[in-house]
């Protein structure tokens, strides 16, 4: 074996664990140190105390072999952290950015969207008679009529509200972010509230129920804005449970409009029923006349065979 070789891959490696930082060079330190000691007790005491330390080394080589294991699994914890730090990194890249916050709001409605509502029950990216595109279209019965959905949000001025320091920082923060709520409510009332095309109301669709928890308990005017222009804030928890309601909604009206449409039916079958039995009437009556006329024609017949029989029977002679 190459000891030279293997004496320095070994500094070299343990020197990375140990300029690292890491839980797992704390624990190859603490290895070493028990290594040491175990070597010390080698080399130092004589051979007549060496008998006593060997009870200990089945125990001690137990030690390492678990410290090696716990050394490996930190190793797999610090991977999955860097992962996921990695994942929340690029999630906040995308919340930052307008564009990219605005798609993402779509995805999850959308998906929100089709896992609660046959496809036929709303429609994204629909444009009204107004020119305005919505970002999904419920198409619910009148009344109250089809209920537009936004899915865009002020986020800037909330992130701007959590991260203020201080009680006047947040004061100021807090207006703004109610500021924009409030227009971006306005914006949704004028442009996707149309009388005679849409319902009397839409929905604001808020991707974070932490946004949501803190415009209902600290943003209260928002929210009051939102109820007086009939537009309604809505997380994905909640719009969940409106989706399903929804849903109950338009399986009623299919299926009353379905048995309004068998009652239709239902009463031409019975018009259909009721022309047939006169029909029936009307041609039992002609077969009753048809009978009674042959009778008349069968008996007249059979007189008219008796006299014919008479005057055969005759005798001229």
């Amino acid at each position: 074996m190459n000891w030279d070789a293997f004496i320095t891959d070994g500094t070299t490696i343990i020197g990375q664990w140990l300029n690292s930082r890491s839980p797992a060079g704390l624990l190859l330190i603490g290895a070493l140190g028990v290594i040491g000691i175990w070597l010390t007790g080698r080399w130092i005491f004589p051979k007549n105390h060496r008998q006593t330390g060997k009870q200990n080394v089945s125990e001690t080589e137990a030690t390492l072999a678990g410290i090696a294991e716990r050394i490996g699994r930190i190793d797999a914890a610090q991977a999955n952290l860097a992962a996921l730090s990695s994942q929340i990194i690029g999630l906040e890249r995308t919340l930052s950015d307008k564009q990219a916050r605005g798609a993402f709001g779509e995805a999850r409605l959308g998906d929100l969207l089709r896992d609660a509502l046959p496809p036929h029950a709303f429609k994204e990216q629909a444009t009204l008679a107004n020119g305005r595109r919505a970002d999904a279209l419920l198409s619910m019965p009148y009344p109250p009529g089809p209920i537009v959905i936004d899915s865009k949000f002020p986020l800037e001025s909330y992130r701007t509200l959590i991260a203020a320091d201080d009680p006047k920082s947040e004061k100021s923060a807090r207006k703004s972010f109610e500021r924009d709520v409030s227009k971006h409510i306005a914006d949704i009332a004028d442009r996707y509230i149309v009388p005679g095309e849409t319902a009397d109301c839409a929905l604001m669709f808020v991707p974070s129920e932490a946004v949501f928890a803190e415009l209902h308990a600290r943003s209260s005017s928002a929210v009051d804005e939102g109820y007086s222009r009939r537009v309604f804030i809505v997380s994905p928890t909640t719009i969940w449970a409106l989706l399903n309601t929804i849903r109950a909604i338009m399986k009623d009206a299919q299926m009353t409009e379905s048995s309004v449409t068998l009652q239709a039916e239902a009463q031409a079958l019975v018009a259909d029923v009721t022309a047939i039995a006169q029909a029936a009437e009307t041609a039992r009556r002609r077969i009753e006349l048809a009978g009674s006329d042959l009778t008349n024609l069968v008996r007249a017949a059979k007189t008219a065979e008796r006299r014919g029989r008479r005057i055969h029977d005759l005798d001229f002679d």
